[in-house]
């Protein structure tokens, strides 16, 4: 069948290759996980971009096992009748014996290995060239070949081609056996972890007569089912001694076997010494020597009550070694924290770790919790403020959802005097408004050369002095009159101030020469 080819690792008894029964290579093409499974984009694709590149045809990307050729990717194909063929009708073979050699052929027909192959006629091959897919130990998984109906040459650039898109498809393969072989093993290290955890906690709480008591161990997030570490967090519920009930809860820092080591010895060390130290900060000293004495890696937060039943409920005592305060729900709903905070375990020998008494009556509470409780719970949004204009009683500045519908807006006035220029050295203040009134003050009362007298009104000199000025007495004492224009004091083409007004050089007082005669 293989007409005068040879394979390194021999031949079945029906001529093809012995590598194909290779039980190792058989267990990778299983292990891919792509046989008889439906065709993927990323296959596709790199199969459609190979016959784009060479000119062919036809291009495949093929799963070879002990009898069939797999075809995971295939274009210019009808695939109506399968996406498969005997392995005896495929050059893939050819492949799988030489070990994983490049294979090319340019007239199938002609070509002495490949004259007689039964495929030659049902697959139209008159050219065919072909990479192997290889496995992670080197096992050659199929191959990524190209088909064209006519004899023709292959060049370097389409063997370069091959050669990159097959080891893209070997590197996808290779891949998905990655992922799925690190998700079984973390499946795996998540059902060991979290069976060494429930080991950790109490399968059920020890029940005490005349009291409800509930446990849950709730993981922070939906992750958390899948977390492959052990967590820090344990608690129980037991008798002490006589009367005397204890629990507590501590809250591990850190995850993992160290973790898991200190946790374990807090809880035996709580439960092996209650039964002789009813006080629960002596009971939480003593753990901490312990931790101490034999090196703990971590340290701890805890809290312990030793409780006893009494006629009106429960009355106890309870410690807090740097853990969350508990808390208390009265019958009537009221909630208040309890005790006092303390020292942390498992870091300092001198502990501050103090006794606080309690009591419980018909209906109430006491919740013990770690400080996971609230942290898992969102952070609570800031409370919206009211505009500063809401806020003191007036309306806003600027439009927005607080306005009121139908009203109309008001801007706050500004009291604030609008900036001006900075002044040059030397220059006089510009004053609109104050110009504007005097130019109509001068318009309505401009200075006449006339003056009152009791003869009548004669004319007055501004340039001499006449003595028939001041021969009949004046009925009044004379009008002060002033010059309509003076010079300007500053830079020449200003406009003239008014006549009523002062020159900043004029004394108080001084008048105009022309306003009294000569006497």
């Amino acid at each position: 069948m293989a007409g005068e080819t040879e394979f390194p690792q021999g031949a079945r008894a029906d001529g093809l290759p012995a590598a194909l029964s290779d039980p190792a290579r058989l267990a990778a093409v299983r292990g891919t996980g792509l046989l008889d499974t439906g065709p993927e984009p990323v296959f596709e694709d790199l199969a459609t971009l190979a016959a784009r590149i060479t000119g062919a045809g036809r291009a495949f990307v093929t799963l070879v096992d002990e009898e069939r050729s797999y075809w995971k990717s295939c274009v210019g194909v009808d695939v109506t009748g399968g996406r498969e063929n005997p392995v005896r009708e495929s050059f893939c073979y050819f492949l799988v014996g030489f070990g994983g050699d490049p294979f090319t052929v340019e007239d199938a027909a002609h070509d002495p290995r490949t004259r007689d192959h039964p495929g030659i006629g049902p697959m139209r091959i008159g050219a065919w060239a072909g990479y192997p897919l290889l496995g992670p130990e080197g096992e050659v998984l199929g191959s990524f070949c190209v088909v064209d109906e006519s004899p023709r040459a292959w060049t370097e650039a389409d063997r370069a081609t091959l050669a990159t898109l097959s080891r893209s498809a070997s590197a996808e393969i290779h891949l998905r056996q990655s992922l799925a072989a690190s998700q079984h093993a973390h499946r795996l290290s998540a059902d060991l972890a979290h069976t060494l955890q429930r080991g950790l906690l109490p399968p059920a709480l020890r029940p005490v007569p005349g009291l409800d008591a509930a446990a849950a161990y709730v993981p922070a997030s939906a992750s958390a089912h899948h977390d492959v570490t052990v967590g820090g967090d344990f608690y129980d519920l037991f008798h002490a001694v006589g009367p005397y009930y204890g629990a507590f809860l501590g809250d591990v820092c850190g995850k993992g076997v160290e973790a898991a080591q200190v946790t374990s010895m807090a809880r035996y060390t709580l439960r092996a010494d209650a039964g002789e130290v009813l006080s629960p900060a002596r009971l939480l000293t003593r753990l901490n020597t312990a931790m101490l004495t034999q090196e703990a890696p971590l340290f701890l937060t805890a809290v312990h009550a030793t409780f006893r039943r009494t006629r009106a409920g429960a009355a106890g005592r309870v410690c807090l070694a740097g853990h969350p305060r508990p808390l208390i729900r009265r019958a009537d709903g009221r909630v208040r924290e309890m005790g006092r905070p303390g020292t942390l375990l498992g870091v300092m020998e001198d502990v501050d770790l103090a006794d606080t008494r309690f009591r419980l009556g018909p209906g109430d509470l006491l919740l013990l919790y770690s400080d996971g409780a609230y942290e898992a719970r969102p952070a609570p949004a800031p409370p919206r403020r009211r505009p500063r204009a809401l806020r003191r009683g007036r309306p806003a500045r600027h439009p927005g959802r607080h306005a009121r519908p139908g009203r109309r807006r008001h801007r706050r006035p500004d009291h604030r005097r609008p900036r001006r220029p900075p002044r040059r050295l030397g220059q006089r203040r510009h004053r609109p408004a104050r110009a504007a009134r005097a130019r109509a003050r001068l318009t309505a009362r401009a200075p006449t050369p006339f003056r009152t007298t009791r003869t009548g009104a004669r004319p007055a000199s501004f340039t001499g002095h006449d003595d028939d000025h001041t021969r009949a007495a004046p009925q009044r004492r004379p009008q002060t009159l002033r010059p309509a224009h003076r010079p300007e004091r500053g830079r020449p083409g200003r406009r003239a101030r008014p006549a009523d007004r002062r020159g900043r050089g004029e004394r108080r007082g001084q008048e105009h020469p022309a306003a009294h005669p000569r006497r």
